[in-house]
């Protein structure tokens, strides 16, 4: 859904950043207030414009003093919170299905990202773009979560300690780049890149989902289409 020609987000960010601004004795409230959201539009799980949530981001990193939050946070996302996207990639047979499902539905979260998959030379590479953005970028808080997300997410819906061969953010590396690859799993991270997104040797996207539900994915992909129209 879009507010016009504004891409939304569900706010699952949002939440997971307020969450930890509360845990820390932080006015959260102000800093709703000051990107033009509100306790209660969260809790009701109304969708809103991104350029809010990217505002929530950088106010609540910087009133943290934590430059890597957006990766922090992936970390503590429970993926099932994402509903509907979660268990339409947990279910595909395999880990190369349930990517082309993530790409196809990921608007049901965040109607700003693209993800593009091309595969050559026995490498698959993952590129996200993100809509209502630009340089210099307000997104990099978001940036760094949403790949560590679905590093996360790879790790899970396969049960292995998959690791990508190179991961890249499009932002400057800043002090913090080699606090970020720790915190992806990688050795290291290459900034200032043509894109966001990472790549894995393409034998990783054969790897069969132990959660694999044939009625269960044939079933929510309805839901899927119904809640992207």
């Amino acid at each position: 859904m879009h507010l016009g020609s504004l891409p939304t987000t569900d706010g699952t960010a949002t939440r997971l950043a307020l969450a930890r601004l509360e845990r820390e004795g932080h006015d959260g409230a102000r800093l709703l207030a000051l990107s033009g959201l509100s306790a209660t539009l969260l809790r009701r799980r109304q969708r809103f414009g991104l350029a809010s949530q990217l505002r929530f981001l950088d106010l609540a990193a910087v009133t943290l003093n934590d430059p890597c939050l957006g990766v922090r946070i992936a970390g503590e996302l429970e993926l099932r919170d994402l509903g509907l996207l979660y268990y339409v990639v947990a279910s595909a047979r395999t880990a190369r299905e349930g990517l082309t499902l993530l790409a196809r539905y990921v608007g049901i979260s965040n109607d700003s990202i693209s993800i593009a998959v091309t595969e050559a030379g026995g490498a698959a590479r993952v590129s996200l773009s993100f809509a209502g953005t630009s340089r210099p970028r307000p997104d990099r808080q978001f940036a760094e979560l949403v790949v560590a997300a679905m590093l996360r997410a790879f790790r899970k819906i396969t049960q292995e300690p998959v690791v990508p061969t190179e991961v890249r953010f499009v932002h400057p590396a800043g002090e913090t780049a080699d606090e970020v690859a720790v915190a992806l799993g990688v050795t290291s991270v290459r900034f200032d890149a043509e894109d966001d997104g990472f790549t894995l040797h393409a034998g990783v996207l054969a790897l069969p989902l132990p959660g694999r539900d044939d009625y269960l994915q044939a079933l929510i992909r309805d839901y899927c289409d119904e809640a992207l129209g």
